[in-house]
């Protein structure tokens, strides 16, 4: 496993210490894999990966790949801005999460439309004026207000009393 760790050196000093880290990295993880279970495991599964890795065998590729790659682009260049367009479309349509996503919002949409609390308020339009007021006058006023305060406070006093009914 270690034998694959890549090092790259490209002359400098920089690369020079790149690549003496590199080993000293290499060395640190094999003594931490010795001592750790959880590392060690981990490591011959990797190992086992890359020894599938290297015994596999890519598939021949056909004698008429590229011409058939070159046929397919110059067709996708062939076509206008808007078949390309479409074509994409039809493509992204056809994924199973789009008809149910569109079917989902749909439904939402009808549900917010049949059961709208929203109910516009006509406008009011409140007309303030400024009067000239006798200062007797207003006193009277604060004076019946602050009364009849005081008798709404009594009245709850009455009846929040258990005996008055």
């Amino acid at each position: 496993m270690f034998k694959r760790v890549l090092l790259c050196h490209d002359g400098t000093s920089a690369g020079r210490r790149a690549l003496r880290r590199g080993a000293e990295l290499a060395i640190e993880l094999k003594a931490h894999a010795v001592s750790c279970e959880g590392c060690s495991g981990w490591l011959r599964s990797q190992s086992a990966v890359w020894a599938l890795l290297d015994e596999w065998e890519p598939a021949a590729v056909s004698f008429d790949f590229e011409r058939k790659l070159y046929r397919k682009i110059d067709e996708s260049r062939s076509q206008s801005w808007i078949e390309r367009t479409a074509q994409a479309l039809t493509a992204w349509v056809a994924q199973p999460v789009v008809p149910l996503a569109l079917a989902s919002v749909l439904v939402l949409t009808g549900f917010l439309v049949d059961h709208h609390s929203f109910q516009p308020q006509p406008a009011t339009h409140v007309r303030q004026t400024i009067m000239p007021v006798d200062a007797g006058q207003l006193d009277k006023e604060l004076d019946d207000l602050q009364l009849l305060q005081q008798l709404d406070l009594v009245k709850d006093e009455t009846t929040r009393q258990p005996g008055s009914m």
